[in-house]
């Protein structure tokens, strides 16, 4: 996100500001970064998931969701809303079944 953004007398467009969201899971290739990770930010359950290999992403609703693949996660979370529920969070255990 680049807000404002100021354009100079000489028709220069300058960012006076900017925001990045770095991916997470992308850090890896992206070492220089890694000394602005800073886990305080991140929710506890996330993280433990995290060092597990599993994705977590905690949800404001009331149902649990624990599935076995992104696919079957989104279209588990689509049936819950379906039925009137919101999903409590996304547990991805990314084809770890039978690990």
């Amino acid at each position: 996100e680049i807000n404002p953004v100021f354009i100079t007398k000489n028709n220069e467009i300058l960012a006076i500001d900017a925001k990045v969201i770095l991916d997470d899971n992308a850090l890896f290739r992206h070492m220089d970064y890694k000394e602005m990770y800073d886990e305080k930010e991140y929710d506890l359950i996330e993280l433990e998931a995290k060092k597990a290999g599993l994705n977590y992403l905690k949800l404001d609703g009331e149902v649990a969701c624990m599935v076995n693949g992104a696919g079957l996660a989104m279209s588990t979370m689509d049936m819950i809303k379906l039925y009137g529920a919101n999903p409590a969070n996304f547990l991805d255990l990314g084809g770890k079944a039978d690990s």
